[in-house]
Order: structure tokens, then sequence, then C-alpha cells
């Protein structure tokens, strides 16, 4: 009996605080609303305030600090899953840079081609070399072009730089240039100089001679 009683009796008080707490509660919420802002509850609101306000300033930097750490690692991971891609990319753009390269530097030799064109008056067919021999004393290349576009043996071939070389044999599509340091070649030449005429021949080892000069 004495147990029951002692219960019963916490359960009252447990009941009588809780009362109280909530009378309290609306005697304070009538009180804030009815006195001005410079009231006591007022004054008590912004001293909590202030006092909470280095607590909030930490965890908000805790907060923006985690999430950094959180972007950086997903960017590092990221980095990692496109890392292949990001080099096959890079492969790719440096081979358009050379094939680009290639190109200009394609350009630049058919411009200086129809300069020398219009300057001597020359009228020909332009070719691309598409192999050369493979034979140590035989200094010849192949060119895309033949018999079909008017191309025949005996004709002078020239680049960029002047004179290069003589059609020795010609195809329907394709043609054979000996060029001039091949030891069989042999082209006239002048020294500018003195005038003196002589003939250019090549060699095994790829250098020209001037030969039959006067004395």
């Amino acid at each position: 009996m004495a147990l029951n009683f002692q219960q019963q009796s916490s359960a009252l008080m447990r009941r009588a605080l809780l009362i109280g707490l909530i009378a309290a509660s609306i005697i304070m919420v009538t009180a804030y609303s009815r006195e001005g802002s410079t009231g006591p509850l007022h004054t008590l609101q912004s001293a909590v305030s202030g006092a909470v306000s280095p607590l909030r300033i930490v965890g908000g930097s805790v907060e923006a600090a985690t999430s950094t750490v959180g972007d950086t690692m997903e960017n590092i991971t990221a980095d990692q899953n496109t890392l292949t891609g990001l080099r096959e990319y890079n492969s790719q753009l440096e081979q358009q840079y050379a094939q680009m390269e290639e190109y200009k530097q394609e350009a630049q030799r058919l411009q200086k081609l129809l300069d020398l064109k219009d300057n001597y008056q020359i009228d020909g067919t332009g070719a691309r070399v598409i192999g050369r021999s493979s034979e140590a004393w035989s200094q010849t290349v192949i060119i895309n072009k033949g018999t079909n576009e008017g191309i025949s043996t005996g004709q002078t071939v020239i680049g960029t730089s002047g004179v290069v070389g003589q059609v020795v044999s010609a195809s329907g599509s394709t043609a054979t240039v000996r060029l001039l340091t091949d030891p069989q070649s042999g082209a006239a030449a002048m020294v500018q100089s003195s005038r003196a005429e002589g003939i250019l021949r090549g060699s095994l080892i790829g250098l020209l001679y001037l030969e039959d000069l006067d004395a």
C-alpha cells in the first residue's frame, strides 16, 4: 500500500509540474506580446541570442569546411575516373595539330611553286611524291602523276628551289623522277659570278659536283 501511495503522489507531482510549466509559458507569451521592444523578456532574448552566436558561426564554418572537403574529394574522384578519356582527347588534339601543321607546310610549298610558275611563265602540272627508291645507288622518287596528265619521259621536274630532277619513266597514273643527286644524273649549269658553264652531276654520297669547267 505504501508503494502505491508513493507512485500516486509522484504522478500527481508530475502533473502539477506540467500544469505549472504550461501556465508559466502562457503567462510569458502573453507578457512578451504586450511589452515593448525594451521589455525584460525582449532584453533576455537578445542576450541569449548574442551568447549562442559564436556557436552558430563555428557550426557554419565546420559545415562549410566539410562541404569544401567533400567537393574536393568529388573532384579528385572525377579526375581519376576521366583520366583515360582526357589522355585520349589530348592524343587526338596532338594528331590534329600535326595534321594542320602538315597542311600549313604543304600550302606554303604550293604557294612557292605558284610564285615560281608565275615569275618564269612555266607551264606544268603539280604532283606529289608518293614513293622513294630503296636502292642505295639510286636517287629516284615516284610522283602521283603520269601519262594521263601529260607527263612524259625527259621532262624537267622543279621544286620550290628550282630544278630537282628529270622524268625517266612514266605510266598512266605515276612517273619516276631521277633526282639531281643521283650518280647517273647530269644537267647544264652556270656559275653566276664568272658565267662559266659546266655539267652538274650527283654522287653516291648525295653531293653535287660541277664538272667540265674551262680552266
